[in-house]
């Protein structure tokens, strides 16, 4: 079961609407992928108050390498690499 990083989540300050980072961590990419995970990730955005916002872009999924932070670039697809869970991240905004 996927559980929301509260180091990571928090409201992103900008130019125009605010934008909202929930940060959720899990075992397996197909648990990061699943219905329930957005719905998790939602109700979180809620409580951030953000209920009336909209999800920006697709989520980002990614594994998560022995530093905690999500590996990307040739890294991935190292086979040597080692992955230590999945991460995925949702930005909402509020709408106007």
């Amino acid at each position: 079961m996927p559980v929301i990083n509260n180091q990571r989540s928090g409201v992103i300050p900008g130019v125009g609407a605010n934008k909202l980072l929930i940060t959720l961590d899990g075992a397996t990419r197909d648990e990061l992928d699943a219905v329930a995970t957005r719905q998790m990730a939602q109700e979180a955005a809620a409580s951030f108050g953000f209920g009336m916002g909209g999800l920006c872009a697709p989520p980002v999924i990614g594994p998560i390498g022995t530093d905690g932070e999500i590996i990307n670039d040739a890294t991935a697809l190292d086979p040597n690499t080692t992955v230590v869970g999945f991460r995925a991240e949702f930005t909402y905004a509020n709408k106007a």
